[in-house]
């Protein structure tokens, strides 16, 4: 009776853990590889340099920001980048969000992949976030610490479940002056699948065996 109890609550808690991953499902894309880059739309950052937009777009998708940002361009009007594979061009434009630490960008239409490349404005590693939502509910986040000089990284995930329809970049110092961001990308399909994650439930699946095996021998 004690094996039988063991296997329904091993079943019972297998069950769970497999919604849990189900429900989980924001993947966060390291690179701008070649798939990442072919999979997405570049929104282009249209302008001289030194000018102020509240909104970027490419004709189908528009990200409204939530204050002005500066056009720039690296090397000129921005100092540095990084260089591929880190990054998708070493001389991005960048938009400078000037006197704040954090940019949110609020989607025309839900997207399923969303990637930016972020540095800060000042010399020093930075801790750098950025954080996915669908309405009020928080999908996913990165956080990454970035180096300037020539440290910029991509801050890019996806969901086969969920949209975003809003996400915000942020750098949590002040002494970063101010935020970078460059080569915004979107996608609304998301066919890169989730890589599954076998070890513990296959562990659990393995010992559940085990223990059904146990029983019918004891029978």
């Amino acid at each position: 009776m004690s094996c039988r109890i063991w296997v329904v609550a091993g079943l019972a808690l297998l069950a769970l853990m497999a919604l849990s991953l189900a429900s989980s499902d924001f993947n966060v894309i390291p690179l701008p590889d070649a798939t990442y880059l072919s999979e997405t739309t570049k929104i282009p950052l249209v302008g001289p340099d030194f000018t102020f937009v509240t909104s970027i777009t490419d004709g189908t998708l528009t990200a409204n920001l939530s204050n002005p940002c500066m056009l720039t361009t690296v090397p000129g009007s921005w100092h540095n980048w990084s260089s591929p594979p880190l990054s998708e061009s070493a001389t991005p434009r960048v938009l400078n969000t000037f006197d704040k630490l954090s940019l949110e960008m609020d989607f025309s239409s839900p997207v399923k992949i969303f990637g930016a490349e972020m540095e800060g404005n000042a010399y020093g590693t930075w801790g750098m976030d950025a954080f996915f939502y669908d309405g009020a509910t928080l999908v996913g986040s990165i956080s990454r610490d970035v180096t300037t000089p020539s440290g910029a990284l991509l801050f890019a995930g996806y969901s086969n479940t969920d949209s975003f329809d809003h996400v915000v970049l942020d750098v949590g110092s002040a002494d970063a002056i101010t935020l970078g961001a460059a080569e915004v990308r979107y996608s609304f399909d998301a066919p890169r699948q989730p890589v599954p994650e076998p070890g513990t439930c296959t562990l659990l699946g393995l010992g559940l065996v085990g223990l059904v095996g146990r029983l019918r021998r004891k029978k």
